[in-house]
C-alpha cells in the first residue's frame, strides 16, 4: 500500500480501528524511523511484519488488547535485540497473561493450544437456497470462540452490509461447553422478490479478531403462469390445426407439447409439426384423423411446471379405404364382401342388395364392425348385387360389388358307369337294340368287371385290348356272339372349338360286325403326358364326354 513512499520517514496511523498487522502491511517504507500505531486495539502483528522497516528506530504501539500466545512470542525477541524503542504493550490474552507487560512474560508462556481460539470460528456457514418468489427465507450463521469476549454478527449482500429495514437478524444467547462460547445469528428474509437474488455472507467479530463466511448464492424463481391457453379445434382433413400457449416465469419457462401425454406422435413422427418460438403458436399441417386427440402444452422452469390442454378434433367425410370388388363363388363355399370405410366421426355402414334390404339369414355374419360380410354355404340365390352405404355428419359414401355364385359340376364319373353309359347309348342309336336287353348286357359285364375309383377314361387309339369279351352269360367265353363287346372307333369332338381331336378306341357293344364306322361324341379333352396316341409320340388326351346321347339321338357315322 505503500509503494512509492521509500524516501517516508515518519508515519503516523492512530485511531484507526487497525486489530491486526500483516506481513505485507508495511512494504515500500525502506526509509521508515517512526511508526505510530497507538489507540488501535491491536491484537496481532504478523511475525515478518517489521522486517520490511529497517531502519525503524521508534514504535508507538501501546496496546492492551495483545492476544500472548505463540504467534506473538517473536515480538519480544526482536524488541530486545533491535534498537527499536517500543512504548508499553499488555497482553489481554490467555485468561492467566491479562494486563500483563508483553516484555515480562517468559517465552515459555506463550504456547498455542487448539482450544485457544480468542477470535471467532464460524462452525456453521450460511447455505445456498433456492427460493420461490413469495416465499420466507432464513440464512443461519453460527461462531465459536474460546474467550468470554462477546462476539457480534453483521451480514452483506453482495459485499455490502445489510442495515435495516432489510436487515432482519437474530442472535441466539450464548451458550458455553468445552470448545467456548458458541452463538447463531439468522437472516430472516420474508416475503422474497427476485431482487433477493443475490451472494450472502456472515461476518463474525469480538476483541479478538474476525472471521468470514464463505458467501451464499440465494436464487429466487417466479413459477410459471401461463399467459396464453389452447383453446378446442375442430378441423377437417388436409388443413392446418392452430394451437397457442404462452407463459411467464423466472427464470423463463421451456414450452413444450405432448398428445395423449406422449410426445412420440404421428405428427411429430412424419415432421408436420411445426413450432413458431416467437409467437408461441404451435401448427400442424395437412391434418388426418389420427392427428385427433388431447393435446398438452407444458411450461417449465427450474421452480416448477404447469400444464394445460386442448382437444383437436380431424373430421372426415366417409370414404374407401379399398375398392370393393366383385366376386365369384362356387355354391356351397363361403363369401367374404368388404366394405373397408374410413372417416371422422366413424361412419355407419348397411348394406343392401338389389336395391333392397338384405334378407340376412343364419347363413349371413357380419363382423370388423360391419366392414365385413361373410357369407357361409353360398347357393345359386345368394347371387346379385351387393351395395354398402357408409354415412357420417359429413356425408354419405357408397359402393358395390357383384357377386356370382356358380354351379359345380360332379364330376366324380366311375370308369365303368360311363362305358355303360356309352355302350347303351351308341347300341340304341346305332343298331336299336332292345333297351331292356341292353340293361341285363351292362349288368351282367359290371358284375364281371368291379368299377375303378378313377374318375375320368383314358381313351387310347392305339390301346391294344383283347379282340373277345367276356360273354353274356349264354354262350362260352371263347366264343364270339352278337352279344361280344367290340372294339370301335369314336371321334371325340371338342366342345368349345368343335374341332375334332384325334381318334380314339371305344367299346361299342353290337349285334354283328360292322364295317369300320366313325361315331361323333362330343368330350372335353386335355393333353396327358402319360398316354401316347401312336408310335410317332404324338399328343395324347384325356377325354371326358361332355353329354350323352339319349336313346332317341340320331348318330351319324
Amino acid at each position: 500500500p505503500f509503494t512509492g513512499l521509500g524516501q517516508l520517514t515518519r508515519l503516523g496511523l492512530a485511531d484507526n480501528s487497525i486489530t491486526s498487522v500483516s506481513e505485507q502491511a508495511l512494504v515500500g517504507l525502506d526509509s521508515l524511523v517512526y511508526l505510530d500505531l497507538s489507540a488501535n486495539h491491536i491484537k496481532t502483528i504478523h511475525a515478518q511484519t517489521l522486517s520490511h522497516v529497517p531502519l525503524l528506530r521508534q514504535l508507538r504501539l501501546n496496546s492492551t488488547s495483545l492476544v500472548c500466545d505463540c504467534g506473538i512470542a517473536w515480538l519480544p525477541l526482536y524488541l530486545h535485540s533491535s534498537h527499536v524503542h517500543a512504548t508499553d504493550m499488555f497482553c489481554a490474552y490467555p485468561a492467566h497473561l491479562h494486563g500483563h507487560l508483553l516484555s515480562d512474560v517468559p517465552p515459555q508462556q506463550f504456547s498455542c493450544s487448539p482450544d485457544d481460539f480468542p477470535k471467532p470460528r464460524i462452525i456453521e456457514e450460511p447455505r445456498t437456497q433456492v427460493a420461490l418468489s413469495g416465499s420466507d427465507v432464513s440464512l443461519s450463521c453460527k461462531a465459536v470462540s474460546s474467550s468470554d469476549a462477546p462476539m457480534s454478527f453483521k451480514w452483506r449482500r453482495n459485499n455490502r452490509d445489510l442495515t435495516e429495514p432489510v436487515l432482519r437478524s437474530v442472535v441466539d444467547p450464548a451458550s458455553r461447553n468445552v470448545t467456548g462460547v458458541t452463538q447463531v445469528s439468522k437472516l430472516l428474509l420474508n416475503n422474497v422478490s427476485l431482487d433477493a437474488s443475490a451472494l450472502y455472507q456472515c461476518i463474525v467479530s469480538n476483541d479478538f479478531g474476525t472471521a468470514y463466511s464463505r458467501k451464499a448464492n440465494l436464487s429466487v424463481y417466479t413459477f410459471p403462469q401461463l399467459l396464453k391457453k389452447p383453446s378446442n379445434v375442430t378441423t377437417k382433413a388436409g388443413s392446418m390445426a392452430r394451437l397457442e400457449c404462452a407463459a411467464s416465469g423466472h427464470p423463463s419457462p421451456q414450452i413444450g407439447w405432448q398428445k395423449d401425454g406422449g410426445t412420440d406422435f404421428p405428427a411429430a413422427q412424419e415432421r408436420r409439426v411445426h413450432v413458431m418460438p416467437t409467437d408461441d403458436v404451435f401448427f400442424i399441417v395437412n391434418v388426418k384423423p389420427v392427428d385427433s386427440g388431447v393435446y398438452s402444452c407444458t411450461a417449465r422452469n427450474i421452480a416448477g411446471m404447469v400444464i394445460t390442454n386442448a382437444t383437436l378434433t380431424v373430421v372426415e367425410p366417409p370414404s374407401f379405404v379399398k375398392e370393393m370388388e366383385d366376386k365369384e363363388v362356387k355354391v356351397g363355399e363361403a363369401i367374404v364382401l368388404e366394405c373397408m370405410a374410413s372417416g371422422s366421426p366413424k361412419p355407419t355402414l348397411r348394406w343392401t342388395k338389389n336395391g333392397g334390404d338384405l334378407q340376412v339369414t343364419d347363413r349371413h355374419f357380419f363382423t370388423a364392425e360391419d366392414q365385413l360380410l361373410i357369407i357361409m354355404d353360398t347357393v345359386l340365390s345368394d347371387s346379385g348385387l351387393y351395395s354398402c352405404e357408409m354415412t357420417n355428419s359429413l356425408g354419405t359414401n357408397k359402393g358395390d360389388a357383384h357377386l356370382t355364385v356358380l354351379p359345380v359340376y360332379d364330376g366324380n364319373v366311375n370308369d365303368e358307369d360311363m362305358t355303360g353309359v356309352i355302350i347303351i347309348t351308341v347300341v340304341c342309336c346305332a343298331v336299336g337294340t332292345s333297351v331292356v336287353w341292353v340293361i341285363i348286357i351292362y349288368q351282367t359285364r359290371k358284375r364281371l368287371n368291379p368299377p375303378t375309383t378313377s374318375p375320368v377314361v383314358h381313351l387310347d387309339n392305339k390301346s391294344e385290348h383283347s379282340s373277345s369279351s367276356k360273354d353274356s352269360g349264354t354262350g362260352d367265353s371263347t366264343k364270339r356272339s352278337h352279344e361280344d363287346l367290340l372294339l370301335e372307333t369314336v371321334t371325340c369332338v371338342h366342345q368349345e372349338s368343335e374341332q375334332s381331336r384325334p381318334e380314339v378306341t371305344l367299346p361299342l357293344l353290337t349285334s354283328f360286325h360292322p364295317p369300320a364306322a366313325v361315331y361323333k361324341v362330343p368330350c372335353r379333352c386335355s393333353e396327358s403326358s402319360s398316354v401316347r396316341t401312336d408310335h410317332d409320340r404324338q399328343p395324347s388326351y384325356l377325354c371326358v364326354p361332355v353329354y350323352l346321347p339319349t336313346p332317341n339321338t340320331s348318330c351319324s357315322q
